[in-house]
């Protein structure tokens, strides 16, 4: 679920909960950015490669039990796309083989999202995110990966596709504007 909303106070906190299919989420927490000009002192969490195989979200939990955290900066990659036992061998992957197609993307997208450390850390703080190259495969580029084989594994456009539309559909960011799928990126003001 995305929802863009409107007419926010600017450097307000905000409790919010949603409701469907006669289910209730937690309630969660945000804060909005403050308004241009505003001097205040602004603290950020930094994380990045977030390798479930390699062991807990330790570091998530104890970031969640912050009260002076205006945003969480996630520099990238958020999931990892190796198979079970093939990089790290704490924790099995789902799917437990690479991750290849769009349901294999959506469904490592969705066994990330069930560890509660990393549930915690949504629920308090708002999140930046930055794509990266385990977001597809390692060592991406735009026309391929090191850790892609064409043919083996299909052909690279669609792998990075499906990819990208199940980070889009799973990370707290908004849709790239249509017809322009490769623009990954936008600009955050704070103060």
């Amino acid at each position: 679920m995305k929802l863009i909303c409107n007419g926010l106070e600017q450097d307000t906190v905000y409790f919010y909960q949603f409701r469907s299919n006669g289910k209730t989420s937690p309630v969660g927490r945000t804060r909005t950015t403050p308004a241009a000009g505003n001097k205040r002192p602004l603290n950020f969490g930094v994380v990045s490669c977030s390798s479930l195989a390699h062991g807990f979200f330790n570091a998530y939990a104890k970031l969640a039990e912050r009260d002076d955290i205006d945003a969480i900066i996630h520099l990238g990659d958020y999931i990892y796309e190796y198979g079970t036992g093939q990089y790290g061998n704490v924790r099995e992957y789902e799917p437990a083989t690479e991750i290849i197609t769009l349901s294999d993307y959506r469904t490592r997208h969705a066994q990330y999202k069930r560890d509660e450390d990393l549930q915690k850390l949504h629920q308090r703080f708002p999140f930046i995110t930055i794509w990266d190259d385990h977001e597809s495969t390692n060592n991406s580029y735009r026309d391929g990966a090191e850790n892609h084989t064409e043919g083996a594994e299909g052909v690279w456009e669609e792998r990075k596709g499906f990819a990208q539309r199940a980070y889009d559909e799973w990370m707290p960011i908004r849709l790239p504007e249509p017809g322009n799928r490769a623009k990954i990126f936008r600009r955050v003001q704070f103060g």
